[in-house]
């Protein structure tokens, strides 16, 4: 007899939101951590309308909007060719109801949570609904029968040590994931291509927009954190990565000086710098097999992108839903494990294969090219063009869905120009 049904591997996004799922439709699930609750941890905390929806989607709504006040409309300037935009409730409705067969929870605002804050809130809810928390452990083996089943996981919590058995197994355990070389998942794509960022929290700044901003091979983006705190981050091509690590703040004013609109540079000016600067170099792309027998792999443990596409949220909670539906069709029976487990595989795989190909470009910051400009100019007389760009920046769209229309038929003179006039604000 098994101690749990479930036991999960690192209570973080994808961990936390699965055990809550989980536990709620009576399993018994287990959530390891190596971190106390609440802690830390280097993440742009962004969420896109997508993953904001997913929190809904959990019936945690009501604590997000508690946290902050929504927003919608995103500012992105190429080379000072600027437009503002917002993912429309349909883009997101479709995106949900294509990878999960339903749109409940579909909005358009995003967030900007602090990780201390979101991780605590998903862990808390778990518990409430049953799962059993296990801080401070350290998974450090596995129990695994001939087949290649895991039984079990050994390791040490607070000096001691302990074993738990279970049915199945989830690595929600981040890029590095024990689980994901304790059970030697295989590596099915890796990209050498990442950039070098380093950014930092502020005081002073009057909440606003996300802006996002890129100017010949560096990135610029600012957005108001929930505890009130502006997140600002530059970032550049991975050879940077020495600049980024050496970073201190004339040099980050300095870059930011370089990048951001000059609306927003005089805006941050005045910005006092309250905590140290995070720095993230060296983290390149990879895609792992999610499915080893009865092991799943979810969030960043099954695959990482560059962190400056601000989707790993979005991306652990679409995970922790898929992950959610194929255990209790096993454990209940409705479907085979290799049913349930394959479905689980295929339709990560059939989501996320696009956004993944997208952000290891973008990784590379290459310089814009004449026709990527002249597209930014069309897109500012033209905003069901321009939220349709928004749109696929936050993985809410397919590519031909953002290709840019040089018409604006069926729009209002107000829609047609409010992208360039918003623009011309920043």
């Amino acid at each position: 007899m098994t101690d749990f049904d479930v036991i999960i591997v690192g209570a973080r996004i994808a961990g936390a939101s699965l055990a809550l799922q989980m536990a709620r439709q009576g399993y018994k699930v287990a959530l390891l951590d190596r971190d106390p609750r609440g802690s830390n941890t280097l993440s742009t905390h962004f969420l896109w309308p997508r993953g904001v929806s997913y929190l809904w989607r959990l019936g945690l709504g009501a604590e997000l909007d508690a946290l902050l006040p929504g927003r919608s409309r995103v500012h992105y300037v190429l080379d000072g060719i600027g437009i503002v935009g917002r993912v429309p409730v349909a883009a997101t409705s479709g995106r949900l109801r294509a990878v999960h067969g339903s749109a409940v929870g579909a909005g358009a605002d995003y967030a900007c949570i602090r990780r201390q804050t979101l991780d605590a809130l998903l862990v808390d809810a778990a518990v409430a609904a049953g799962a059993t928390p296990i801080e401070r452990a350290e998974v450090t083996r596995l129990t695994i029968d001939g087949d290649g089943r895991v039984r079990g996981v050994q390791g040490k919590r607070r000096g001691h040590a302990f074993s738990l058995s279970a049915r199945f197994f989830v690595g929600a355990d981040g890029r590095d994931s024990t689980l994901a070389r304790l059970v030697k998942a295989p590596t099915e794509e890796y990209r050498a291509v990442c950039t070098s960022t380093c950014w930092s929290y502020f005081s002073g700044v009057a909440p606003h927009d996300v802006v996002l901003a890129k100017t010949g091979r560096r990135g610029f983006g600012a957005a108001t954190a929930s505890d009130g705190r502006t997140m600002v981050l530059v970032w550049g091509p991975q050879e940077d990565a020495a600049r980024y690590l050496a970073m201190h703040d004339r040099q980050f004013q300095q870059c930011v000086a370089e990048t951001a609109p000059a609306a927003t540079v005089e805006r941050l000016r005045r910005a006092v710098r309250e905590e140290p600067f995070y720095r993230a170099v060296g983290l390149h792309a990879l895609k792992r097999q999610s499915v080893v027998h009865n092991v799943l792999l979810a969030g960043d443990a099954a695959c990482f992108k560059d962190q400056c596409t601000a989707s790993g949220i979005t991306h652990a909670l679409r995970d922790s839903e898929l992950a959610a539906a194929a255990l209790s069709a096993c454990l209940d029976g409705r479907e085979t494990e290799s049913e349930a487990l394959t479905r689980y595989a295929a339709r990560r795989t059939a989501d996320m294969h696009a956004y993944f190909e997208m952000a290891c470009q973008a990784a590379m910051m290459h310089p814009a090219k004449a026709d990527e400009k002249e597209r930014m100019r069309a897109l500012q007389h033209d905003q069901d063009g321009a939220d349709a760009f928004i749109s696929l920046c936050a993985d809410s769209a397919v590519a031909d869905a953002a290709k840019p229309r040089l018409s604006t038929k069926g729009a209002s003179d107000d829609d047609r120009g409010a992208a360039g006039a918003a623009a011309n604000d920043l």
